[in-house]
């Protein structure tokens, strides 16, 4: 429960952590300190034209817009997480000082192309490839080779999440379907596998399906 300090007087964590109350500069250094401690990149951004300050948050290797002063202000009004883990082209109405466009500063600070999705869970299925579940239902597999081999239909490392798995993806890269990895694969559930999946029909079945099979 902060507020955005009106009286422009207050800049610091302290300040914003003792009184309740702080201007960007406060919002943005205390969220740059929680993440800190739990060992996440973070930096620093300003924008003189804006008066304004805000985060770059590193997920992944890339670089993520996070504005946790317009954030609240939204959260107040009923909205939440207008303007965290961004990437440029959706942060809307922010812009950033020169130099923080810079070479020098892209390549020190390699932004997403696409707003970060969390994952549910997710690890690997070969030698080269790996697995993601989404909040939405869709499992991905991506990377490049031919996926595990499983023993049943409950072996492969998202059995315990059959349920909540709602479509699969499968990417270009993949060249092999391991035996029951889709042994949950029911009517319930769509597929992009394998008729409109990158890897097309030159992707290798065998028993991915398990004693379901593909209907």
């Amino acid at each position: 429960h902060y507020e955005y300090d009106l009286t422009y007087e207050k800049y610091t964590s302290y300040e914003l952590l003792t009184t309740g109350s702080s201007v960007c500069a406060g919002y943005a250094l205390t969220y740059m300190e929680l993440l800190r401690r739990v060992d996440i990149p973070s930096a620093y951004v300003v924008s003189e034209p804006m008066d304004h300050a805000w985060c770059l948050v590193q997920i992944g290797g890339e670089w993520y817009h996070v504005d946790a002063t317009w954030d609240a202000s939204w959260k107040q009004a009923g909205l939440d997480y207008n303007y965290f883990l961004r990437c440029d082209d959706n942060f809307e109405r922010h812009t950033r000082d020169e130099g923080f466009n810079a070479p020098e500063f892209h390549a020190a600070y390699p932004m997403a192309t696409a707003d970060y999705v969390p994952s549910i869970a997710n690890g690997t299925c070969g030698i080269d490839l790996s697995w993601t579940l989404h909040p939405d239902g869709t499992l991905n597999i991506s990377g490049n080779g031919a996926m595990a081999d499983y023993a049943n239909r409950t072996a492969m490392p998202w059995s315990i999440y059959g349920k909540s798995i709602t479509s699969a993806v499968i990417e270009k890269g993949v060249t092999r379907i391991g035996n029951y990895a889709f042994s949950f694969y029911s009517s319930d559930t769509s597929s992009s596998y394998p008729s409109t999946a990158p890897g097309g029909s030159d992707v290798e079945v065998d028993g991915g399906f398990g004693s379901r099979g593909k209907n």
